[in-house]
């Protein structure tokens, strides 16, 4: 049997406040496979999101060990990290993170400027990442000239543009309406079964983990519940 590709071990994060020392993260072992789609639920305050933004990379833990793909992360130096970082993962957050003055096309094919592909080649394979959440037709628009849902799918569009592994969601239809939201999640959910990707999502929302195969819930830094969701949405 292969290897997670994301293996948590005891992993630790804290953050000094006021003289005090803040456990973000409190021992939390965590598995998942390549291919999963898990849901990581908790209120605000439970350890999610700073369990993302270490699944992530763009955190370290104060402690533990985590593996991705086999890699120790810990062991990494910065710039190790970022390349890890660009080659595995891919992102998308609650508000977008789009650049205002660019296009859509622009925006998706920046992770590719950064990793040094040709021009005439980044714009083909973004034009073909808009392409395949349905806004190829839309490329030359500005974030300002699309809807909150048609931002989103860019930011997928952008997620996807390295091949990644792993697709890191943090709340990612938590600025949308209930039919944006459906939209979205549903593109996750085809993309996932087509092309195999690894998605972990966070949220709050009990209806968009039900998109999923799996349920983590998260509280106080810990985590309490790890099930495995029937009668997915969407399946």
């Amino acid at each position: 049997m292969s290897a997670p590709l994301i293996s948590c071990q005891e992993l630790t994060k804290s953050y000094p406040l006021r003289g005090m020392e803040i456990k973000a993260l409190n021992g939390v072992d965590l598995a998942i496979e390549d291919g999963e789609m898990t849901a990581i639920m908790g209120a605000s305050g439970s350890g999610k999101s700073t369990l993302m933004n270490v699944i992530g990379c763009m955190d370290r833990p104060t402690g533990g060990r985590y593996l991705l793909d086999g890699v120790d992360v810990m062991s990494l130096t910065k710039d190790e990290l970022a390349h890890l970082r660009n080659r595995k993962i891919g992102f998308v957050f609650q508000r977008y993170n789009l650049l205002p003055r660019m296009s859509a096309l622009q925006n998706v094919l920046l992770p590719l400027v950064y990793a040094g592909v040709n021009a005439g080649r980044a714009a083909n394979r973004a034009l073909a990442a808009l392409e395949m959440v349905g806004l190829a037709a839309l490329a030359g628009n500005q974030p300002n000239q699309m809807s909150g849902g048609q931002q989103q799918r860019v930011s997928i569009a952008r997620a996807l543009i390295n091949d990644p592994q792993v697709i890191l969601a943090d709340e990612p239809t938590g600025a949308l309406d209930t039919v944006s939201s459906a939209e979205v999640m549903t593109i996750l959910k085809e993309l996932h079964q087509t092309r195999g990707v690894t998605l972990v999502i966070v949220t709050h929302e009990a209806d968009i983990a039900a998109y999923c195969e799996r349920m983590i819930t998260m509280r106080d830094g810990r985590i309490t519940g790890d099930s495995i969701i029937k009668g997915k949405r969407g399946a």
